[in-house]
Parts: structure tokens; C-alpha cells; sequence
């Protein structure tokens, strides 16, 4: 998605969303309960993995079926269950909020057009 042209608004909605991964998931790690830290790692390494299929460092096809497809949903999932079961921490809520944003956009993708 780094390289593609004409398509500026998924680029930026795109390089927003692993971001606020990342930081949410790094912050999750750093502060906090056990509860949430397997949640957070996993989160971490799923945006580390989108990161790297953006920047078209080498194309990995199982990590394009990794954001495509049922991976952010069930992440998302995980994160709104987490929050029920009493993990009320603003990490929680940006990771959860992030999640849902990417699966939103993995929904709604469409290979040649610019329009979310």
C-alpha cells in the first residue's frame, strides 16, 4: 500500500490505524495488569506484521490473508470482551477502538479505488 498511487485517504487511514495500534499495544504492555499484557502482545505483533505488509518490505501472502480477512474481527471481539470482563483501562479502549477501525477498513476494502 506504500508504492500504490492515487490512493492517498487508505494510505493515510491505513498508516493512522497500525499507529495507534502500536502505541495503544505498547502502552497496554507497559502499564497494565497481567490481565491484558498476552492481549496487548498479540496486538503488538499483529501491528508490527501490518506495518511490515504496508511498507512492501517483501510481499508475505499469508500476512495479506492475515489483515484481509477474520483476523482484526476477532481481535476486535477479543478487545470489547476484555473491556466486559473489567479491564477498563484508556489503553483498552484505543486498542479495542483501533481493532474495530481496522476491521471496518479490511470490510470494506476494495482493490482499485481510493474510497473507504
Amino acid at each position: 500500500m506504500f508504492n500504490v498511487k492515487g490512493q492517498v485517504n487508505k494510505q493515510i487511514c491505513a498508516v493512522a490505524v497500525i499507529i495507534a495500534q502500536f502505541y495503544c499495544a505498547t502502552i497496554a504492555l507497559v502499564h497494565d495488569h497481567e490481565a491484558n499484557l498476552s492481549f496487548a502482545m498479540v496486538v503488538l505483533a499483529y501491528s508490527m506484521i501490518c506495518l511490515f505488509s504496508f511498507l512492501n518490505l517483501m510481499y508475505v501472502r499469508d500476512f495479506d490473508c492475515l489483515q484481509v480477512n477474520f483476523t482484526p474481527l476477532a481481535l476486535s471481539v477479543a478487545g470489547i470482551i476484555q473491556i466486559i470482563s473489567g479491564s477498563n483501562s484508556i489503553a483498552m479502549y484505543g486498542l479495542t477502538v483501533s481493532l474495530a477501525a481496522d476491521s471496518y477498513f479490511a470490510l470494506r476494502f476494495k482493490e482499485g479505488e481510493d474510497k473507504i
